[in-house]
């Protein structure tokens, strides 16, 4: 046996240490897609809403979830208003850290979902001006938020 062959051979056949290394790193990538693919169908949101709509028009927001869920909230964001400035404002604890040129209701406004099935949800939103506003249905949306948000849908409101 020359010492270049004698050097790459393990005693009782294990596993080379790159070839281990390589091992864990599939295991691990599959253990994540398994664990991400069941977290995105338990959290898994859809919207109904027009997608354009006249300004003071009162337009019924329609959610279902993919599981069910103790409470809603929807955040209504005005047009060339930031998300995160409003969802801030908008949820439990964000009064106080919420920068002062946000103005509410103007800026956007929460409304509390009812509940009308075991997975859906519905609320009447009225536009008070026109341009692209966003709907946002924040995680976590009873205690606060968390990134990234799971559902945004941008709707038109014609003048």
């Amino acid at each position: 046996m020359t010492p270049e062959l004698a050097n790459t051979q393990r005693p009782g056949g294990t596993i080379p240490a790159v070839g281990r290394w390589a091992f864990l790193v599939v295991l691990a990538l599959a253990v994540t897609a398994l664990l991400s693919a069941s977290a995105q169908a338990k959290g898994r949101l859809w919207l109904s809403v027009p997608h354009s709509v006249a300004t003071g028009r009162t337009v019924t927001v329609a959610v279902r979830t993919g599981e069910p869920l103790n409470g809603l909230r929807l955040v209504v964001v005005a047009p060339k208003v930031s998300v995160m400035d409003v969802v801030s404002a908008t949820t439990q604890g964000g009064a106080a850290t919420w920068p002062r040129a946000i103005q509410m209701p103007r800026d956007g406004f929460a409304v509390l979902m009812t509940r009308t099935g075991t997975l859906t949800w519905k609320a009447k939103v009225t536009f008070a001006k026109p341009g692209m506003w966003r709907l946002v249905i924040p995680n976590w949306s009873l205690q606060g938020y968390a990134m990234p948000l799971p559902l945004v849908k941008t709707i038109h409101v014609l003048t």
